[in-house]
């Protein structure tokens, strides 16, 4: 699914465009903000549209963004010209999608006073939307509030980890951020660990675990 496109939305206006694919939770009594840390996340993006930054949200194939809850997005929409929010991608044209952004988020609002889920959970979380940036060849803006996660982005130079204090000077670090070298790293990282080199490994590990049932 590795695809890097020809150009950037950015190329005609030079407004840095962020995006974020993935679940968008509603805020309704059903996501309650002590379990899911994405409620918030109208809080963060508002902090970064005030920066002049570009957003997109492309949500899940199967959310209906009229449904109760949304409200906090469409808001933002009227607001903001730079904002939109999009309907989701299926998964074998998603890189060709994203790749037309210059930035790819998973970012929030983390406030640790509220949240109730565990340490090992803020630790180990690793979504399975940094892989589909990856393929689109986006670096990537992270929180350092999740520990596995900001380690693989920053110390593989894919992108920034951000802590939530942190994200009203996005703007301002994305300026002196290398990203033409962020870009040549995932493009490797993409070469090296692609289905042609791995697959033998995922077979392996599929034949140990059927052996031992």
């Amino acid at each position: 699914f590795t695809t890097y496109g020809a150009g950037k939305l950015s190329d005609g206006d030079g407004v840095v465009r962020l995006v974020y694919a993935g679940n968008i939770v509603p805020q309704t009594d059903s996501y309650p903000a002590e379990l899911y840390p994405t409620r918030n996340m109208h809080i963060a993006l508002r902090s970064m549209l005030e920066q002049g930054l570009a957003i997109d949200l492309l949500g899940v194939p199967y959310d209906d963004h009229d449904a109760v809850g949304f409200e906090v997005y469409k808001a933002l929409a009227g607001e903001f010209p730079r904002f939109r929010m999009m309907d989701g991608i299926p998964p074998d044209r998603l890189a060709e999608t994203l790749c037309q952004y210059d930035y790819a988020i998973n970012l929030f609002h983390v406030d640790m006073k509220v949240l109730r889920i565990s340490e090992a959970c803020m630790r180990a979380a690793m979504p399975a939307k940094l892989f589909s940036y990856l393929e689109a060849g986006l670096p990537i803006l992270v929180h350092s509030e999740y520990e596995n996660m900001a380690g693989f982005i920053a110390s593989n130079g894919f992108g920034l980890a951000v802590h939530t204090s942190e994200i009203g000077g996005i703007a301002a670090r994305l300026k002196d951020f290398d990203y033409e070298g962020a870009v040549a790293k995932i493009k490797a990282y993409n070469v090296e660990h692609g289905m042609d080199r791995k697959i033998g490994r995922l077979i392996a590990l599929y034949g140990e675990i059927m052996g031992r049932s």
